[in-house]
């Protein structure tokens, strides 16, 4: 077969005559080029390394790696860290969910946080470890300043690590960050930061049971616990009725004569908690006063440890069953109460080992090796530095004639780690929460939905009702501390659609 070719030359009426034999110049067909695989994708990122593949709790490919992370994003002259970082995959198209994580990560791909929200949407998945946490150590841990352990070093962390992933298009649809509690509080600072520098990285943010304290010992956390939670359950009088029923008698007596019996440590510990922490370490008192003083403590440990517990119950049982957990106050006898307090040792037994019986700020030493025993530990250090903590209301036991609220927050003083990390208390500093409060929230551009739920003590410290159309509140009644949103126990029905609902108009889908 011959095919012939005319050429044409520079003027429209000459052309030359080409003969090709097609047999001998057979036309080489094109070969189609197979697309690369997502761990291939994440490959040829530059900043990305040491990519493992695991499976998740429901059999998703969950992709491990490290991103090289600036240790200071205001000095780049600093250097890098690896930051961990794990990734699950549908599709560049995929609406991409970034869990702002507050914390370390899992240590394995069934250990990824799975929020409802991605099975909700079919999503890509993003999961951040927070600076000092777990593997992503800016500095060693020796450096027990925490220097770059703040707000907006984390933020920059979450920019850059989606800058990566969109410049190279490897998600390219919608996306939305979430995160609860602590990482709920990154979620919204993320986009505070954001805003302020300019970055446009995320569609919705959806910050779930993010509190925002002002102070580092915040009392409304603990008042919303005695006026607020639990109201829509038939729980609320209850709550309250407990630490009074278990200041009279005679269940005063039944309850002291139980722990006794109990714990074969309580005098020591008792006596350790009346001469060292309530009364201090120099207090001399007369031999007699010793045992009434010791029985006192006792009832100061279960009223404490009262509030402890119902802070826990109240965040994570489901409101639906909280009702199982709070005894009746009418009916309850010593044994219940007992259990329901569930008081334990352990902070006074760590007491009982440091220097002189009193709680001294930790040595550079000490923090390391809290650091090494808790990979969490960093959380207490941001609160004491930036974000706030909270501080139960004894309020509802005035007048009992037996112990006062001062009584209890002496004693309890003494075990809180505001004393041993004295040196980032002194740091504190309520500036970005205030100005993201009282600033950004009233005025941002940026779509934030915001859901507390109602028996969850931290709701104490939700966001102020919004005026900003782009700012929407929501408090669930019921539910806890928890981004649950497709669980029952923890969002009704209603709820779940007005919550998705918003985010799906903020989307555009």
């Amino acid at each position: 077969m011959t095919v012939v070719i005319l050429a044409f030359g520079l003027t429209a009426t000459s052309c030359t005559e080409y003969i090709v034999n097609t047999e001998d110049n057979p036309v080489t067909p094109t070969v189609p080029t197979t697309p690369l695989t997502f761990q291939e994708q994440l490959e040829a990122i530059d900043g990305i390394s040491d990519i493992t593949v695991e499976k998740t709790k429901n059999g998703t490919d969950a992709y491990h790696f490290f991103v090289d992370q600036l240790i200071d994003h205001n000095d780049p002259g600093k250097g890098t860290f690896k930051q961990r970082v794990a990734m699950t995959y549908k599709g560049a198209g995929h609406t991409t969910v970034l869990y702002t994580e507050g914390y370390m990560m899992g240590s394995n791909g069934k250990n990824i946080r799975w929020t409802d929200l991605y099975d909700q949407y079919d999503a890509n998945t993003i999961e951040v470890e927070h600076r000092y946490f777990g593997e992503s150590l800016p500095e060693p841990i020796e450096n027990v300043n925490y220097t770059y352990l703040n707000c907006e070093q984390a933020a920059e962390d979450l920019h850059h690590v989606v800058a990566l992933i969109k410049k190279n298009k490897v998600c390219t649809g919608k996306w939305m960050a979430t995160g609860v509690s602590k990482s709920g509080i990154n979620t919204a600072l993320y986009a505070y930061f954001s805003e302020k520098k300019g970055y446009d990285d995320i569609d919705v943010y959806v910050p779930f049971c993010a509190p925002f304290l002002l102070e580092i010992d915040s009392k409304n956390i603990g008042t919303y616990i005695i006026t607020e939670a639990g109201k829509s359950t038939g729980i609320h009088d209850k709550i309250n009725a407990i630490p009074q029923k278990m200041l009279q008698q005679p269940m005063r007596d039944k309850l002291i004569e139980l722990v006794w019996e109990k714990d074969g440590k309580m005098l020591e510990l008792t006596k350790y908690i009346v001469l060292r922490a309530m009364l201090g370490p120099d207090a001399e008192i007369d031999e007699a006063d010793v045992m009434p003083l010791l029985h006192k403590s006792i009832i100061i440990t279960r009223i404490y440890n009262y509030y402890n517990n119902l802070f826990g119950k109240l965040a994570y049982v489901p409101a639906s069953k909280l009702k199982d957990y709070i005894p009746d106050p009418e009916t309850a006898d010593a044994a219940t109460l007992d259990w329901f307090t569930n008081a334990t040792y352990e902070d006074i037994n760590k007491m009982m080992t440091e220097k002189a019986g009193t709680r001294a700020e930790y040595t550079d030493e000490e923090l390391v090796e809290q650091r090494k025993e808790d990979p969490n530990f960093p959380y207490y250090i941001q609160t004491y530095r930036e974000l706030g903590n909270y501080q139960f209301d004894f309020s509802a036991i005035a007048g009992n004639g037996y112990i006062t609220e001062q009584d209890i927050i002496n004693t309890y003083s003494k075990t809180n780690n505001k004393v041993n990390l004295a040196r980032f208390v002194k740091q504190f500093s309520n500036q970005t929460t205030k100005d993201f409060l009282d600033n950004f929230l009233p005025k941002t551009s940026k779509k934030m939905v915001f859901v507390y739920c109602e028996n969850d003590p931290w709701t104490g410290g939700a966001i102020p009702d919004s005026d900003n159309p782009n700012v929407v509140k929501f408090v669930s009644p019921g539910g806890g501390h928890s981004e649950d949103i497709l669980d029952e126990d923890y969002f009704p029905k209603e709820w779940r659609e007005k919550i998705l609902g918003q985010i799906n108009a903020f989307l555009g889908i």
